[in-house]
C-alpha cells in the first residue's frame, strides 16, 4: 500500500514539474515577445517619429509626445516589421522578417497602400525574405543588403533585378545607405565599409575600421549627408552575440567618429532626428539620444511615452519572474518526485529483499560498520590528497620567503619534481592501500553495495546460494562478478543497471589464475580503464567453452580468494590458450543501439532501464536546446555567422553522446548462449 502511495506522489510531482515547465516555458516566450521599441524611423519632414512597439506603431512629435498608437494588422502588416526605410516619395516601406515584400505605408493614413516583390535572382531567391536592411536611392532604385547572402542586389523602381555584387566581396553584409551616386555597405564579419558603383555595384572603395570581435549591423545615413567632411551615418556594431552592442558615427571623410556606449544597450534600429542619433534600445525598454560627437542626452520622449515604455519593462520583468519562480518550482517539484521515487523503490526493494534474500554471512570481504568505513575513508583521503595540497601549500609560501632568487628557484625546482612525481605517488600509494586487509570494506565497497541494492540478483540466486566472493572486474567499461558455492555470474553494470552476462555452473571453470596471461588469449592481455591507479590485483577465468574473464581487481586479496575458491572446485590454475567465441547478444540489441544512436536514451527506454534512458536523454535534449537548434537556425538561415570551431565543438559533443548511449545500449543488451 505504501509503495502505491510513494508512486502516485511521484508520478504527482513530476506531473507538477513538467507542468511548472511549461507554465516557465510560456512565460519565457511571452517575455520574449515583448521587445518594447524596436523598428525607429524619423518622417522626411521631421514632423513624426515613429516607432514599433510589440505589435503596435506608435507616433510621438519631434518633442516625443505620443499621439497615438494603431496595431501593426491594422496598418496591412502580415507581422512586427523588421525595419522602416524611408522613400523618395515620401512613403515609408516596411518589411516583415520571412517575407520578401514591400509594404509602402501612406504617412497621413498610416495604412499599406502598395506592395512590392523584388524579383530576385535564383542564386539570391532564399535570402529575399531575410534581408531586412535597404536604401533607396533618390531615383527609385534599391539596394538590399542579403546578410547570410553575402551579397548586395540592386533592384529598380519596379522590382526589376538590375546587379549584384561579385562572389566573395562579403562575409555577410547589413548595413547599407546612399550618398550621392555612391552606395556605402558594411562587410560585416571583416569590420569594412565598402563604397560600390551605384549602377554595376562593382567595388570602388574598402575602409577597414577599428576594433575587433563582434560584428557590424544596421545603419542610417545622415538627411543631407554629402561627400565632404562631417557625420555621414550612424552604424550599429554588435557583440559576438548579435544582441548587445552601441552605435557608430561615421565621418564621411576619414570614418571614423563618436562612439555611443550605453551599459547593456541592445540596440535595435536608429535615425537620426535634428541632427542627433534616436536608438531604440530592448534592454532599457527606452529610445536613447546623442549629439552626433557623441554627447549623451536625455532618452527621447516625454514622462508619459517613457512611462508606457516603462510598462513594458515592468511586465517583462514580472514575466522573468514568473519564468524563474515556475522553474524553481519545477526543480523542488522534480526532486521531491525524486524522493518519492526512493522511498518507491526502497519500498519494492524490500519486498524483493523479503522475497529473495540474501544471505551474506559467508561473503569474504569483512562487514563493517558505517563509521569505521568513513574512517578509513578519510585515511585514504588523507594519503592520497594530503602531499598534494602540501606541494600547493608550499609553492604559495616560497615566493614569498625573504629568501635569495637562487635559494627560490632551487626551491621551485624541486618543487616541480615533486609535482611531476605526483602521479607516481598517487599510484603506489593506492596500489599500498589496496594490499592491506584493513581497507578491502573499503576498495571493494561498490561490489558488496551491488549484492543487496541490484534488481536482477535476488531473482537469479538460489535459496541456498549465499555469495562467497564478490569484486569489480575493471576491465574495459566495468563488469561485476559474484562467485556462489554452485555457479559464477558475471554481470555487466554501469551506473544504475545490471546485465547478467555469464551465468555458468562452477564445473564449467577450466582454469583460474591471479598472473596476467596464465590461462591464455588475448583478453588477459587488455587494459584497464583504471591503469590511472594501477590496481594490481588481477584475475583470469577460463570457461571450459574457451570464453575469457579477465580483468583489474581493486583488492588483490579478492582476487586470490575468487581463484582459490575456482581452484577448489576443480579449476586448474593453468590451461592451453584456446580461441575465443563470439559472443552472443540478444537479437534486439542491434536495434536498441542504433535507437540510442538517434536519440540518446531511446534504446536504454526500450530494454526497460528508465534511469539510464533518462541520464542519456536529459543531456543530450539540452545540449538540443542551448547549442544545436540555435546552431541550425544560424546555419539554415543563414542569419549570423557561424564560426567552423563552434559547428566542430557542438557536433562533436553530440557524436560523443550519441557514441556513449549507443555503447550503452549494446552492452548491457541481454545475452544469450
Amino acid at each position: 500500500m505504501m509503495k502505491k502511495l510513494w508512486q502516485g506522489l511521484a508520478v504527482l510531482c513530476l506531473l507538477v514539474s513538467v507542468t511548472s515547465v511549461w507554465y516557465a516555458i510560456d512565460s519565457s516566450l511571452s517575455a520574449g515577445r515583448l521587445e518594447g521599441p524596436s523598428g525607429l524611423i524619423v518622417l522626411p519632414d521631421a514632423a513624426e517619429v515613429w516607432i514599433g512597439v510589440n505589435d503596435e506603431l506608435w507616433r510621438t512629435d519631434r518633442n516625443g509626445h505620443l499621439m497615438g498608437k494603431t496595431p501593426f494588422a491594422a496598418v496591412g502588416l502580415p507581422g512586427r516589421p523588421a525595419s522602416f526605410v524611408r522613400h523618395p516619395s515620401g512613403r515609408v516601406v516596411a518589411q516583415v522578417r520571412d517575407d520578401p515584400t514591400l509594404y509602402f505605408i501612406d504617412p497621413s493614413t498610416r495604412r499599406v497602400v502598395s506592395r512590392l516583390v523584388p524579383q530576385w535572382p535564383e542564386e539570391l531567391a532564399r535570402h529575399g525574405g531575410r534581408a531586412v536592411n535597404l536604401a533607396f536611392h533618390a531615383d527609385g532604385r534599391l539596394a538590399i543588403a542579403t546578410g547570410g547572402g553575402h551579397a548586395v542586389a540592386l533592384f529598380d523602381t519596379a522590382g526589376r533585378f538590375l546587379a549584384r555584387t561579385g562572389t566573395g566581396a562579403y562575409e555577410f553584409t547589413n548595413g547599407l545607405w546612399w550618398v550621392g551616386d555612391a552606395l556605402w555597405t558594411t562587410d560585416t564579419n571583416r569590420f569594412q565599409l565598402k563604397r560600390l558603383d551605384g549602377k554595376t555595384l562593382a567595388v570602388e572603395q574598402a575602409v577597414p575600421l577599428g576594433g575587433t570581435g563582434g560584428f557590424l549591423g544596421p545603419a542610417r545615413v545622415r538627411p543631407g549627408a554629402g561627400a565632404g567632411p562631417g557625420p555621414m551615418a550612424a552604424l550599429v556594431r554588435f557583440r559576438t552575440d548579435m544582441i548587445a552592442g552601441h552605435v557608430v558615427v561615421l565621418d564621411a571623410t576619414d570614418h571614423d567618429g563618436a562612439e555611443l556606449y550605453a551599459e547593456g544597450m541592445e540596440p535595435m534600429d536608429l535615425d537620426w532626428l535634428d541632427g542627433d542619433v534616436l536608438v531604440t534600445d530592448a534592454h532599457a525598454q527606452a529610445i536613447r539620444r546623442w549629439s552626433a560627437d557623441g554627447a549623451t542626452r536625455a532618452n527621447f520622449g516625454d514622462a508619459e511615452l517613457r512611462s508606457r515604455l516603462a510598462d513594458v519593462t515592468r511586465k517583462k520583468a514580472s514575466l522573468r519572474r514568473q519564468h524563474r519562480g515556475a522553474l524553481a518550482f519545477a526543480i523542488v517539484a522534480f526532486i521531491v518526485g525524486a524522493l518519492f521515487a526512493v522511498l518507491a523503490d526502497r519500498r519494492k526493494r524490500s519486498k524483493r529483499q523479503a522475497s529473495y534474500p540474501i544471505d551474506l554471512s559467508r561473503l569474504g570481504t569483512p562487514k563493517v560498520s558505517l563509521w569505521l568505513k568513513a574512517w578509513l575513508a578519510a585515511r585514504a583521503a588523507a594519503w592520497l590528497t594530503g602531499p598534494l595540497f602540501a606541494l600547493i601549500a608550499v609553492a604559495t609560501i616560497v615566493p614569498r620567503l625573504p629568501l635569495l632568487d637562487v635559494v627560490k628557484l632551487a626551491l621551485l625546482f624541486v618543487l616541480m619534481l615533486s609535482t611531476a612525481a605526483t602521479p607516481w605517488l598517487l599510484r603506489a600509494t593506492t596500489r599500498r592501500l589496496a594490499r592491506q586487509p584493513e581497507f578491502e570494506p573499503l576498495f571493494n565497497h561498490h561490489a558488496v553495495t551491488l549484492l543487496t541494492h541490484s534488481k536482477v540478483l535476488g531473482p537469479i540466486l538460489g535459496p541456498d546460494e549465499p555469495p562467497l566472493e564478490t569484486a569489480l572486474l575493471l576491465h574495459g567499461l566495468g563488469r561485476w562478478l559474484v562467485l556462489t558455492p554452485k555457479r559464477l555470474l558475471v554481470f555487466e553494470v554501469n551506473a544504475l543497471d545490471q546485465t547478467l552476462a555469464v551465468d555458468v555452473p562452477l564445473r564449467q571453470v577450466a582454469a583460474a589464475s591471479t598472473e596476467r596471461g596464465a590461462v591464455g588469449g588475448k583478453g588477459s592481455r587488455a587494459l584497464s580503464w583504471l591503469t590511472l591507479f594501477a590496481f594490481e590485483g588481477w584475475l583470469e577465468i577460463r570457461l571450459r567453452d574457451g570464453s575469457l574473464i579477465s580483468g583489474t581487481t581493486v583488492v588483490p586479496s579478492t582476487a586470490q580468494r575468487i581463484a582459490a575458491h575456482l581452484r577448489a572446485a576443480g579449476a586448474l590454475p593453468i590451461a592451453p590458450s584456446i580461441d575465443e567465441p563470439v559472443e552472443e547478444r540478444d537479437g534486439d540489441a542491434a536495434r536498441t543501439a542504433l535507437a540510442s544512436a538517434l536519440v540518446p536514451g531511446l534504446g536504454q527506454w526500450r530494454q526497460g532501464r528508465f534511469g539510464s534512458a533518462l541520464m542519456m536523454f536529459l543531456p543530450w535534449a539540452l545540449l538540443m536546446l542551448l547549442a544545436e537548434i540555435p546552431l541550425l537556425w544560424a546555419l539554415l538561415g543563414p542569419r549570423r555567422g557561424v564560426h567552423p570551431d563552434d559547428a566542430l565543438y557542438v557536433a562533436s559533443l553530440h557524436l560523443l553522446m550519441a557514441s556513449l548511449a549507443a555503447l550503452d545500449a549494446w552492452r548491457m543488451a541481454p545475452r544469450r548462449r
